[in-house]
């Protein structure tokens, strides 16, 4: 099985915008893309259950892959200030 990973540049886009997807493999692998209608994504048994349907597209094809590091996760890198160098511990929450 193909180890892939990608993600687009936005969540959605209208008629005539553009949007760019970065795709990273395990390795220099080939992989295939293609544009899917979503109908219905409910996977539930007692759901409608998955159906999508081809949209043709002109970036549609064979692509070659690679390796790219993904750092899951956010943070934040601040200078060193002396005021640090007295405490015991710290800690920082964000509501994002």
């Amino acid at each position: 099985m193909l180890k892939i990973v990608g993600y687009g540049d936005g969540f959605s886009v209208a008629p005539g915008e553009t949007i760019r997807f970065m795709v990273g493999t395990l390795g220099e692998r080939r992989y295939c893309a293609r544009l899917l209608r979503i109908v219905h994504g409910d996977c539930n048994p007692q759901g409608p259950g998955f159906k999508a349907e081809p949209v043709a597209s002109p970036f549609e094809g064979g692509y070659q892959g690679r390796e790219q590091a993904i750092h899951a996760g956010s943070y934040v890198r601040a200078p060193h200030h002396e005021s640090c160098e007295r405490l015991g511990a710290f800690t920082l929450a964000a509501m994002v």
